[in-house]
């Protein structure tokens, strides 16, 4: 479920294309809810990966990539603190769900905790129709361009070659499909920095989800009980909500920004 629904978001930039960004919402929407309640009439381990691994997998990654999108186009000045911002919903959800969790579990039973959790989760089809786009991002056709990543954020900073091929690609009109997808894909991949971002993205999601599924039980191995243990679940997760406000903060402050966008 989580490597299809971080993987989704490379198809993305082709949906927005073709639809706009809260069309592709409300129907991620529809499909991590459907992956949910399915999930509560399932009769083997087989069919749980199917609805909860990839229809809920795939429905919750295009949500969660897409709010980002919508984010980085409200913000041009704090983009990175926005996106912080955001991210720490994701980090204070393993705080209050799975407790959530544990107690419809109990009270309903296994299955039904699914379609319940589903029903709370149809929450987010009204929450993305509420949602606007930016009048800056909307274009004739009512399909949602992305934002710019060249134009607050530059990938190497500074005026490097890779930022100038960038400018130079945004800056040409606007090529059909798959074309303009392909060259902003090459783009990237002659940017070396792309690659460090990649290498750096890995390397702290397998030491986040190590430590966050092995620090409880390793304190009990060492003599904790586990009431104390499990107070380092809020600390660790405090730390993480400062880390994703803060870092982005001074990274805004120190890069200058272009454009008169709202902060």
């Amino acid at each position: 479920m989580t490597a299809l629904g971080g993987s989704v978001a490379l198809l993305l930039p082709l949906l927005h294309k073709r639809f706009s960004i809260i069309f592709v919402m409300v129907a991620g929407s529809i499909l991590a809810v459907t992956g949910l309640i399915a999930s509560g009439f399932t009769r083997d381990i087989g069919m749980l990966v199917l609805t909860m691994g990839v229809l809920h997998g795939l429905g919750a990654g295009t949500v969660n990539a897409s709010a980002s999108v919508l984010t980085a186009m409200h913000f041009e000045k704090l983009r990175g603190f926005a996106l912080g911002c955001v991210a720490i919903g994701n980090t204070l959800s393993g705080l209050v769900f799975p407790r959530l969790l544990k107690l419809l579990t109990e009270t309903y039973g296994f299955r039904y905790s699914f379609v319940i959790w589903g029903a709370l989760e149809m929450n987010l089809v009204p929450i993305s129709c509420l949602l606007k786009v930016p009048p800056a991002y909307r274009s004739q056709s009512g399909k949602t361009p992305s934002p710019s990543p060249t134009s607050s954020t530059p990938l190497a900073g500074g005026e490097g070659p890779h930022n100038e091929i960038a400018q130079e690609s945004y800056g040409r009109a606007e090529e059909p499909g798959y074309k303009h997808f392909l060259s902003n894909i090459i783009i990237l991949a002659q940017n070396p920095v792309f690659y460090v971002l990649i290498a750096t993205a890995c390397l702290s999601s397998m030491v986040q989800l190590t430590l966050f599924t092995s620090m409880i039980d390793f304190a009990v191995d060492q003599g904790s009980s586990i009431s104390n243990a499990s107070w380092l679940t809020p600390c660790y997760l405090f730390s993480c909500s400062l880390a994703h406000i803060g870092l982005p903060l001074l990274a805004d402050k120190r890069i200058p920004t272009t454009g008169g966008g709202s902060d």
